[in-house]
C-alpha cells in the first residue's frame, strides 16, 4: 500500500456546480402552477408539500454528491472519487500524467476557487480527474505530482505582446472587423443611393427596402463590431502575462488576468509543436507556437502554446520541446504545381472582375460596382499572394527521431515538428485531376485523442510514395 501525501477536499463552489446540474428538476413546480393551477385549499396544499418535498430531495441529492468528492494522491498513484448515485473512482499512475490544468473564470476568481484538470492519457483513451478546489491546494497538487524542482524559462510576454497576438493570430476574428467595416459602408452607400432617388417614383416596396435596409446593415455592423471587440478583449485578458517554464521533465505556462491559467504538461508524453502564421502574421513576420500532446483538446485549456514571435527566437524555442535535426530525406511540390495553388484566387479574380464590369454598364448600379472593386479585387490579390507564398512554404522532411512538416490549411501557414513515433498513419489521396498528372495530397494523423491531421497539398506521386515507405522503412527500425 503506498503512503497518503496529499488529501483535497472539494471547494464550496462546487455546491454550486452540482446544482447547476440537478436545476432542471426545479422546473417542475412551475410546470405545476402553469398546467395544473389549484383551485381548492387541499390542492394547493397537496401541490405545496410535493414541491417541499422535491427541494429537499434536491438539496438532499447536491450534498450527497459534494460529500463524495475527493482527491487523494499517494507515491505513485491519484485517486479522484465522485458521484453518489453513480460512484466513480479514477486511479491515475502519476508517470502517465499528460496534463495538469489550472483554470480561474472571473467568478471563480471571486471567490478564491480553481478548477483542476488531472489528465492521464493514450492514443486511445483519455482519463481525466476533475476538481474544484482552493488557491493552496491547486498548488500543492502541481507541487507533489511535478516535484519542487528547479524551472528555467523558455518565454516571457512582453506588455503588447497579448494584443498584438489576439488582433494578429484569428483570421476569423480579422474577418470580422473587416466585414463590420464593409456593411458600415455598403449602408452609407445605399443611404446616399436612396436619398438621391425621388420618393414618388418609387414603389411601396422600394421605399421599404430605402428605409430599412440601410439602417439595418448599419446596425448589423455595430453587432459585428462589438463581437470583435468582445473576442479581442476575451483574449488579451486570456493571454497577458504569458510566461512559459520549463524543468527536466515537464513544460510549465501561466497566463491571464482576471481568466488565470496555470498548465503543466509531462514532456515525456510530447508529440511535437505545431507553428502557425495567420494572413496579417506572414505580413508582419510574427509566429504562434503550441506543443501538442495527447488530450490537448480535453478542454479549452489544454493548448501550451508561446503566443507571439519572431522567425529568428523560433528555432530556440522548438529545440527547447523538440530535437530539430537535419533533414535525411525532403519532398516539395515541383514548380510546375504552383498553378495548382493558384486556381482557386484566379478563378475568384475572374468571376469578381466579370461581376463588376456587367455591372459597371448600368449607371442605377454603379455604387455597387465601386464597392465590390473597393472590397473584393485586394481580397482576391491577398488570397493570390498568400498561396504563392504556399506552394514555397509547403514541403515535408525528416531525421532521426523528428519529422517536420510545412503545409497550408485556410489562410493559415503552418509547419508541425513531431516526433516519428507519434505518427500512427500516412494516407495518400488522388483526385480525378490528379491521377491524370500524377499528383497526391499526403495526409500524416499523429496519435491524439481526436486524431490531428496533417494534409500537404500537391505533392509529385513517385516521390511521395517512396518518401512514405522510406519513413515507414525507419519507423521499423526504431528501438
Amino acid at each position: 500500500m503506498s503512503k497518503k501525501h496529499l488529501t483535497v477536499n472539494p471547494h464550496i463552489f462546487t455546491f454550486y456546480h452540482i446544482f447547476s446540474k440537478v436545476f432542471f428538476l426545479l422546473v417542475f413546480p412551475f410546470l405545476q402552477q402553469i398546467f395544473l393551477n389549484p383551485e381548492s385549499i387541499w390542492q394547493r396544499i397537496t401541490y405545496t408539500i410535493l414541491n417541499t418535498l422535491l427541494i429537499v430531495f434536491v438539496g438532499i441529492v447536491i450534498c450527497l454528491e459534494y460529500k463524495q468528492i475527493s482527491y487523494i494522491q499517494h507515491t505513485d498513484h491519484i485517486v479522484c472519487k465522485k458521484g453518489f448515485f453513480h460512484h466513480n473512482e479514477i486511479f491515475l499512475p502519476i508517470r502517465e500524467i499528460t496534463v495538469i490544468s489550472v483554470t480561474s473564470s472571473i467568478i471563480l476568481w471571486l471567490v478564491h476557487c480553481n478548477r483542476v484538470y488531472v489528465s492521464s492519457s493514450t492514443c486511445f483513451r483519455v482519463r481525466r480527474a476533475e476538481l474544484f478546489t482552493g488557491n493552496t491546494a491547486a498548488r500543492k497538487i502541481i507541487n507533489y505530482t511535478t516535484g519542487l524542482v528547479q524551472k528555467k524559462p523558455v518565454y516571457k510576454s512582453r506588455l503588447l505582446a497579448p494584443f498584438f497576438m489576439s488582433l494578429t493570430q484569428s483570421n476569423t476574428l480579422t474577418g470580422t472587423l473587416a466585414l463590420s467595416v464593409i456593411l458600415n459602408r455598403l449602408s452609407i452607400l445605399l443611404g446616399e443611393r436612396a436619398s438621391n432617388l425621388v420618393a414618388d417614383s418609387l414603389s411601396f416596396f422600394q421605399n421599404l427596402l430605402a428605409g430599412i435596409v440601410p439602417p439595418t446593415l448599419a446596425y448589423v455592423a455595430g453587432i459585428i463590431f462589438a463581437g470583435f471587440l468582445f473576442g479581442l478583449i476575451n483574449q488579451i485578458i486570456s493571454n497577458a502575462n504569458f510566461t512559459c517554464l520549463y524543468s527536466k521533465k515537464h513544460l510549465y505556462v501561466y497566463k491571464g488576468v482576471l481568466k488565470k491559467s496555470i498548465l503543466c504538461v509531462n514532456r515525456a508524453l510530447v508529440n511535437g509543436v505545431l507553428i502557425k502564421q495567420s494572413l496579417l502574421m506572414c505580413i508582419a513576420g510574427l509566429y504562434t507556437l503550441s506543443v501538442l500532446y495527447t488530450g490537448i483538446k480535453e478542454d479549452k485549456n489544454s493548448g501550451v502554446y508561446i503566443p507571439l514571435t519572431f522567425g529568428n527566437r523560433l528555432n530556440r524555442y522548438v529545440r527547447t520541446i523538440v530535437p530539430v535535426e537535419e533533414p535525411c530525406n525532403v519532398i516539395r511540390p515541383r514548380k510546375e504545381a504552383v498553378k495548382s495553388y493558384l486556381y482557386a484566387p484566379l478563378i475568384f479574380l475572374l468571376i469578381t472582375a466579370v461581376v463588376f464590369l456587367r455591372l459597371s454598364e448600368s449607371f442605377s448600379t454603379s455604387f455597387i460596382s465601386r464597392f465590390t472593386a473597393v472590397v473584393l479585387i485586394p481580397f482576391g490579390v491577398l488570397w493570390l499572394w498568400f498561396r504563392l507564398l504556399a506552394h514555397k512554404h509547403c514541403g515535408i522532411a525528416y531525421g532521426n527521431k523528428s519529422i517536420r512538416v510545412n503545409y497550408y490549411s485556410r489562410l493559415n501557414l503552418m509547419s508541425a515538428v513531431i516526433y516519428k513515433s507519434s505518427v500512427t498513419k500516412a494516407e495518400i489521396r488522388q483526385n480525378p485531376w490528379q491521377q491524370i498528372f500524377k499528383k497526391c495530397h499526403l495526409i500524416l494523423y499523429v496519435c491524439d485523442k481526436k486524431k490531428i491531421t496533417i494534409k500537404v497539398k500537391h505533392l509529385p506521386l513517385k516521390n511521395t510514395v517512396d518518401f512514405v515507405e522510406s519513413f515507414i522503412a525507419s519507423r521499423t527500425l526504431e528501438p
